[in-house]
């Protein structure tokens, strides 16, 4: 199932001009993002946090959506487990534009972010998607996002 979802995934990347490459991270200092999702009855919860440490993913979910009977995120089966990697998760992977476009290397240029560093290239870019219901957010006492949580 694995296998297949990364072959359909780098099928999908190489359409859009950019290869499935291990999407790892620059060492950095703990870094996390929110998954978010608004509900049916406009609550907005918490899914989990993905968080970058060192050079490591960590992803969980949230004891508020543990509690919820939604289903899992793909990639993520086991509400009750903690996922970590060396690479980005595919889950969240898919959100990275290709850093080919004219567009994403402006906005990089102009937000100053490193084109080496995944998670931030996932933070300013990835928060939200067309194709998908949830949103990215910094934690608001996070010091590195001071700025965008005034």
């Amino acid at each position: 199932m694995a296998k297949r979802l990364t072959e359909i995934l780098s099928d999908l990347f190489s359409e859009w001009g950019s290869a499935l490459s291990p999407a790892r991270p620059k060492p950095v200092e703990k870094r996390s993002l929110n998954i978010v999702i608004a509900l049916p009855d406009e609550r907005v919860i918490t899914v989990g946090r993905l968080t970058v440490a060192d050079t490591r993913f960590v992803f969980s979910y949230s004891d508020e959506f543990k509690k919820l009977e939604l289903p899992p995120l793909p990639g993520f089966p086991n509400k009750e487990e903690r996922y970590e990697s060396d690479v980005l998760f595919p889950f969240f992977k898919v959100r990275l534009p290709p850093k080919s476009r004219d567009d994403v290397m402006r906005v990089m240029k102009e937000r100053n972010v490193d084109d080496k560093d995944i998670f931030e290239i996932l933070r300013v870019l990835g928060r939200k998607t067309l194709t998908s219901p949830y949103e990215l957010q910094t934690s608001p006492n996070h010091p590195a996002f001071a700025s965008e949580n005034k």
